[in-house]
């Protein structure tokens, strides 16, 4: 590898690791947010705004828009010199509680929810007529909600998009 590699590599984990850190400090511990609920595949929020990772469906309702990000070597310091990326946001129509499930195999290292959550990245392809087509425009947007755990992940929770209404 060469030192280039190392050091980009290097910058971008401890930003990863800061951003993990800042997540943390926000979380509060929760109860189990599953306590008399029906196993089901689909997600029907426990209260009207929380809802829970994968492997449970949820569905989202708020305005699609795509967003810039920043990305190395400053995430944003240096906007300038910083990588720039677009991805699709869902600004939701109201705020909502996020809560692991105690199912999920992704998220099982994770036992804090998040609160307050007001947007959401999509992950998506970059080329999605269906979510280009939407965009600006209010919508009803399923998949599987789980903790951002990659460096292109930029909200604090993101939804694996499957369907757009």
């Amino acid at each position: 590898m060469t030192a280039h590699f190392i050091k980009t590599y290097a910058l971008i984990l401890c930003a990863f690791i800061a951003g993990c850190q800042e997540h943390k400090t926000n979380a509060v511990k929760p109860s189990d947010p599953t306590a008399g609920m029906a196993d089901s595949a689909v997600a029907k929020p426990i209260e009207d705004s929380i809802y829970l990772s994968e492997p449970t469906q949820s569905t989202l309702h708020g305005r699609l828009i795509q967003k810039l990000f920043y990305g190395p070597p400053g995430f944003g310091e240096t906007p300038k010199e910083d990588a720039h990326y677009i991805f699709f946001v869902l600004v939701l129509n109201k705020p909502i509680t996020y809560f692991p499930d105690p199912k999920s195999t992704f998220d099982m290292e994770y036992s804090s929810r998040i609160d307050h959550i007001d947007s959401i990245q999509i992950i998506a392809q970059r080329t999605n007529p269906k979510l280009f087509s939407h965009v600006g425009q209010p919508v009803t947007i399923s998949g599987t909600l789980h903790f951002s755990v990659l460096p292109s992940e930029f909200t604090p929770v993101v939804l694996d998009f499957t369907e757009i209404k």
